[in-house]
Formats: structure tokens, sequence, C-alpha cells
């Protein structure tokens, strides 16, 4: 569960990150930096899902236990991508 919340922390930093080179992100509003963190950080946690099945890391056939799981691990990804956004927002308010 941590990995997940620190994975989708990251996600949101470096997605943000990239985004600040093409953009100025003091310019955008909190709605769409918060998606763009957002956004991010669940694609790569869906990418991540996807691997696992692929590998055989994980199976559909374990039912309810499966979907159980995806789900918790997609919601860490987005509360991690969540205090992303909030880190990000309070830098931003610090250097303006």
């Amino acid at each position: 569960m941590i990995l997940h919340f620190l994975g989708g922390l990251c996600v949101a930093f470096f997605v943000l990150w990239l985004v600040s080179w093409k953009s100025d992100l003091k310019n955008w509003s909190r709605g769409k930096i918060l998606f763009v963190a957002l956004l991010g950080a669940i694609a790569v946690g869906v990418l991540w899902e996807v691997y696992e099945l692929y590998f055989s890391l994980t199976f559909l056939s374990d039912g309810a236990r499966y979907f159980a799981d995806t789900t918790k691990d997609l919601t860490m990804d987005l509360v991690g991508g969540f205090f992303g956004f909030l880190w990000t927002r309070n830098l931003l308010k610090k250097y303006e």
C-alpha cells in the first residue's frame, strides 16, 4: 500500500515537472493542476496493474480478492497523486 502511495506521489511530481517545461504552472488553475496530477498517477497505476496481469503476478481468477486489491492499489495511487498536487501547490505559493 505504501509503495502505491509513494508511486502516485512521485508520478504526480514527475508529470507536473514535465508539464512545467512547456507551461508555467503558476498560470494554471488549481483544478487543472489537480487533474493533471491525478491523471498521471492513475494512468501509471492502471499500467502497473496491466503489467501485473501480463506477467502473471496476479490473476483475474482470484475473483473478488483481485478486484479488492486492485481497487486499494488504485486508490492509494490517487491519494499519492493528490498529495503530490498539494505539495506542488504549496511550492508554487512559496515561490510566487
